[in-house]
Formats: C-alpha cells, structure tokens, sequence
C-alpha cells in the first residue's frame, strides 16, 4: 500500500540560501537531499548575490 501511494505524491523542492553553495540550480532538483520525515521532500541550496556598495 505504501508503495501504491509513493507513486501518486509529487515530488517537492525546498530551496534555501546558503552563501558556500554553488550559484546555479541543478538540472534536476531531486538530486538534492532527502528531508527526513517527508515523502518526496528535497532540500537544494542555492547562493544568492551578494551587493557590494
């Protein structure tokens, strides 16, 4: 049953900021890691531009 309902939730994506992370997104954003505790939830960082004034 478990593995009936697996196929039927769709994937989900958190992206979050973090400075040491490269600057682009993967291609495939479930290559990121897994959240423990959730079904399909992955986590992907991402760095975000920095201004210099």
């Amino acid at each position: 049953m478990v593995e009936e309902q697996s196929s039927k939730v769709v994937s989900c994506a958190v992206i979050y900021t973090d400075q040491k992370a490269g600057k682009n997104l993967p291609d495939n954003l479930t290559t990121g890691a897994e959240i423990e505790g959730f079904t399909k939830f992955y986590k992907v960082p991402i760095a975000v531009p920095i201004l210099d004034n």
